[in-house]
């Protein structure tokens, strides 16, 4: 299960005293519902951040991060695996077809497919030597 908030970083808050509140409520939550501790993962929206504060959050034992420009998150991934810290990354917003290659190259999860053909390509261009692609379908029930 996971659990999405946006880190409020503009407060007065520190991002680790904002994490950890957040990381507080979810164990209370976690015990009010008789889960597993740590049953719920938080994924940190880190779109628009810059990575010093994406880095006070791994620091504070934030792991899983998602973004939505592909470009901005390459260069974010980048910047951590230089630093040999492994994150988990996800993708996040809608999937535009000549950027699938390269979301099914460097990311963990992809948390927005509503095609078939979606499915399909990120399937073809996941490499091999990679653990499988994780998705999250959207289906119109209706």
């Amino acid at each position: 299960l996971l659990f999405y908030r946006q880190l409020n970083i503009g407060n007065r808050m520190s991002v680790s005293n904002n994490l950890c509140s957040i990381q507080t409520q979810l164990k209370q939550l976690e015990k009010l519902y008789h889960k597993k501790e740590h049953f719920v993962t938080l994924l940190a929206v880190s779109k628009g951040q810059s990575v010093e504060k994406i880095a006070e959050a791994v620091e504070a034992g934030q792991k899983s991060f998602a973004e939505n420009y592909v470009q901005e998150a390459l260069a974010k991934m980048k910047w951590f695996e230089e630093k040999g810290i492994d994150l988990d990354w996800h993708f996040i917003g809608k999937i535009q077809s000549n950027k699938i290659p390269t979301i099914a190259k460097h990311f963990s999860w992809v948390q927005s497919v509503s095609h078939l053909k979606q499915a399909e390509l990120l399937n073809k261009f996941r490499l091999n030597e990679l653990p499988p692609l994780q998705i999250c379908l959207q289906i119109n029930i209706s």
